[in-house]
């Protein structure tokens, strides 16, 4: 299991003060009081005393910051590029590794894995290092590189360990929202996860898309095709989508249409495993279990 790194992992810390408050999150005093009457911030009070003395705990501040508090996204900056570490030597490392996650295969995975786990052991406090791991994890498993159970719930501790470092990730919290709905089966968890993601960078591509997917899988038809076709209005990569549009066909009833062009995308991109794995469970559904043991053989 990946650990966080020593500089990120911080204890439960006391904040004494609004001022002191309001900096956890590089604001001012009277933002903080604001938040903490209009938006539920978890401030307490000590009893007695002509004044209030108000003080905080930053675990229960970084809970709320990460989408419990329900902050709106008017208050938060959208799509902001991650500040990269100074050392290029980090920085080539982190771009490695993305651009072998980017090559969607099961050895690319493996290889996009051992990059991000050499940045965030080099740069403990870079959270977009995390949810890059958390994102390859989720991954993974379609490609062959380890099963569910392996990767899932390492995916949860990389995306914890990145919002631990920064609560306004949108990676990280979409990584979250895939790790609950596919994984821990929790849908209520899983659509605060993606749309906390969506609050923060509205024009993410990969969110719109991965939530449109556990929207098709709860049978939310028509959610789901207004998530995919944000993701194609943001001109997405040719293959992401018309996977999943394909997938999509096959779940909301258009079997026949949904197997044909899952068919043709295999023809077409015969050593992409997820798209095997996705016609062999379309396969499975219509009762053809050679087809179905065919793709599998073929993926693996």
């Amino acid at each position: 299991m990946l650990q966080c790194g020593v500089a990120m992992v911080k204890t439960n810390q006391r904040l004494d003060g609004w001022k002191v408050i309001g900096a956890h999150f590089d604001r001012d005093r009277t933002t903080a009081i604001r938040w903490a009457n209009e938006r539920g911030m978890p401030v307490r009070r000590m009893p007695g005393g002509k004044t209030a003395t108000v003080f905080a705990y930053t675990a229960e501040l970084d809970a709320w910051a990460a989408g419990l508090g329900n902050r709106p996204a008017a208050e938060v900056t959208p799509n902001t590029p991650p500040k990269l570490p100074r050392d290029p030597e980090i920085v080539a490392l982190f771009l490695q590794a993305r651009s072998a996650w980017a090559q969607r295969s099961g050895e690319s995975m493996l290889e996009a894995i051992a990059a991000y786990e050499k940045v965030v052991a080099a740069d403990p406090d870079f959270a977009p290092a995390y949810a890059g791991l958390a994102d390859t994890y989720i991954l993974m498993s379609e490609y062959g590189a380890a099963s569910y159970a392996a990767s899932y719930p390492k995916a949860q501790h990389a995306a914890e360990c990145a919002l631990a470092i920064d609560p306004e990730l949108a990676s990280a919290h979409r990584a979250l929202g895939s790790y609950h709905f596919f994984w821990a089966r929790d849908t209520v968890a899983a659509g605060r996860a993606f749309e906390r993601s969506l609050e923060i960078a509205p024009n993410d591509v990969l969110t719109h898309i991965w939530y449109g997917n556990a929207l098709a899988e709860n049978g939310e038809y028509a959610a789901s095709q207004r998530a995919h076709d944000a993701a194609r209005l943001m001109d997405v990569g040719p293959l992401p989508l018309a996977l999943n549009q394909a997938w999509l066909m096959w779940l909301s009833g258009d079997g026949d249409d949904g197997i044909d062009r899952l068919q043709s995308l295999v023809a077409r991109y015969p050593d992409n495993a997820l798209a095997r794995d996705f016609l062999s469970h379309a396969l499975l559904g219509q009762g053809n279990l050679v087809g179905y043991l065919e793709q599998l053989d073929a993926r693996d």
